[in-house]
């Protein structure tokens, strides 16, 4: 019995952890939207999240210019950054979905609920689709690492606006 009552106490203590960080990664990536007063660590996590965002889009419009076209050199180091921005943002994405179970306007509703629910939001929706054509782009790589950049003209719009869209979350 002694061995169950342990048990239970653990359980409970390691339920409190997840809970407390559940929570405290909510306030951190999105305190700043529910008029919480943000840490300074919520601060600069945001304004890292929008530098990692307008960095690849940047060089995306700059490798539109001829003398970057056909850059090998450019091309590398803007695959290798949208790499890095896209893990970054699929990292981010997995945390918000892990976390928006914390948001009062979830209060009251089942976690999978919850978490259905802030998934098809239209800013979830707007993460997905300026994530996307990163994906498509790098498996386009793999499978065509010769294909010429200006063959894919929509994918490449799809990569300047969408990640743009995503900026009016921070723009509360």
């Amino acid at each position: 019995m002694r061995m169950l009552s342990h048990t239970v106490h653990q359980n409970e203590d390691e339920q409190y952890v997840s809970n407390f960080a559940r929570a405290r990664t909510w306030q951190l990536l999105s305190g700043h939207l529910k008029n919480l007063n943000p840490t300074k660590t919520a601060v600069l996590v945001e304004f890292l999240l929008i530098f990692v965002l307008l960095l690849p889009v940047s060089l995306v419009i700059v490798g539109t210019e001829p003398q970057f076209i056909g850059n090998e050199q450019f091309d590398s180091a803007l695959f290798a950054t949208e790499l890095i921005a896209t893990i970054i943002f699929t990292f981010e994405f997995l945390l918000r979905f892990w976390c928006c179970i914390e948001d009062p306007l979830y209060d009251g509703l089942s976690e999978w609920t919850a978490r259905r629910k802030w998934l098809f939001s239209s800013t979830q929706i707007i993460d997905i689709l300026a994530t996307t054509p990163y994906y498509i782009d790098m498996y386009l790589h793999f499978v065509h690492p010769t294909r010429p950049l200006m063959a894919f003209r929509f994918l490449l719009s799809l990569r300047i606006v969408l990640p743009l869209m995503r900026m009016e979350r921070y723009s509360k």
